[in-house]
């Protein structure tokens, strides 16, 4: 049995309540799986966008020289009101391109699902955070890793939050 299985398991029918009994969070589902990553930087605004734009999938663009984060559809992008990039997030498929200011310029990163994972003991779980007034809540997928804690020998393993990717909206209408 892997780990995602034995956590499903152990958590199975369990909800989180939050202060108030009426209003609880059904715990993630863990599934065996992975993230890689791999980045690219840009010392031109105008690059760093157009590269954003040109990624297909839905997402958000937050630009400095624009007052609200924009929803983006799931195809290109051709223009935005804005030509000052500070974050944003698209996801299509299995892949998912960040945009961040780094230091003096820009970073694009595209980060892959990867089936299976490295060890049976690598998860991954599904979170979802609180949109706007005008994008529905975001979907995230959060890659755990087991490390050991206090060394192999005497010490415990624990999984812990190792990378994360947008995996788009959450369209569902709420029950």
């Amino acid at each position: 049995m892997n780990t995602a299985d034995l956590l499903n398991g152990i958590l199975a029918d369990r909800e989180l309540h939050l202060h108030d009994p009426a209003h609880h969070l059904a715990l993630p589902q863990f599934r065996v799986g992975a993230l890689s990553s791999r980045a690219e930087l840009h010392a031109d605004a105008a690059v760093a966008l157009r590269s954003f734009l040109n990624f297909e999938g839905e997402g958000w663009l937050c630009l400095g020289d624009h007052p609200e984060i924009l929803s983006l559809p799931a195809t290109k992008v051709n223009t935005v009101p804005g030509a000052w990039p500070h974050s944003g997030e698209r996801a299509s498929g299995n892949t998912s391109l960040h945009l961040q200011r780094a230091g003096d310029g820009w970073q694009l990163t595209w980060v892959e699902e990867r089936a299976g994972g490295t060890a049976t003991e690598e998860i991954l779980t599904e979170v979802r955070f609180l949109g706007t007034r005008d994008m529905p809540p975001l979907r995230y997928a959060v890659h755990w890793h087991p490390e050991w804690i206090g060394g192999a020998t005497a010490g415990h393993q624990e999984l812990r939050p190792v990378h994360y990717r947008f995996l788009g909206f959450d369209h569902s209408k709420p029950s």
